[in-house]
């Protein structure tokens, strides 16, 4: 059995991170979906540690058990939080498909469903699957294939329509989160310390530029 590296471990958890809150962050952004971004990142951070835990403890069944569990947790405790918080999101996106190919559509919330404030709620719901997704690929699969086959849908949703432009730092997040993956995907199978040097050295200019990016475009 392979011993716990604490060092691959946290590298797999920052990856799917920026994965999982960028891949969110580009319709919230495109369609101008009403989210509280910090406690949102705060949620990502901690699925993603947890997931990468578990995978790195080699006990991925207790991941893929937790993976549904937790769905259907929040699905049961928070039902109509999450419903509210979907018709919040869908609203958004309906309304930009419908202003760009003059559709005439709207959406009304089920009765005794009182509107929410934020998607927050939602957002969660798939912030799990990317979470569990992207660790279980970088972890389990050593490649990041799964990652972007789980991140990208949601940047091609904001392809259709040409008003909807997600902001720049969410999508250089995603993007450039799984093109270091891919960089480093040979030297990771070999070694995994190895290729958490490289992709700090290689992450400091793209952190540094994401910064930037957030600074003259804040999210929220």
């Amino acid at each position: 059995m392979k011993r716990f590296d604490v060092m691959q471990v946290l590298s797999g958890a920052l990856y799917a991170l920026a994965v999982t809150f960028g891949a969110l962050m580009c319709p919230v952004t495109a369609f101008q979906i009403p989210v509280d971004p910090l406690p949102l990142f705060l949620t990502c951070a901690a699925l993603c540690l947890l997931f990468a835990v578990l995978c790195g403890l080699r006990r991925v069944w207790f991941a893929i058990c937790a993976a549904p569990l937790l769905l259907g947790a929040l699905l049961y405790l928070r039902w109509e939080a999450c419903v509210s918080a979907f018709f919040v999101a869908a609203e958004r996106v309906v309304a930009c498909f419908s202003a760009a190919y003059s559709l005439g559509q709207e959406l009304s919330l089920p009765d005794g469903i009182a509107m929410a404030e934020t998607a927050n709620a939602f957002l969660v719901l798939p912030a799990v699957i990317l979470a569990f997704l992207c660790t279980f690929s970088l972890e389990q699969r050593r490649t990041p294939v799964l990652c972007a086959a789980a991140g990208l849908p949601f940047l091609v949703l904001c392809l259709f329509i040409l008003e909807t432009v997600p902001a720049a730092w969410a999508v250089l997040l995603l993007i450039g989160a799984l093109a270091l993956a891919f960089l480093t995907q040979s030297i990771r199978r070999e070694s995994g310390r190895a290729a958490c040097r490289l992709s700090a050295l290689l992450a400091l200019p793209l952190a540094a530029l994401i910064g930037l990016l957030v600074l003259i475009s804040p999210p929220g």
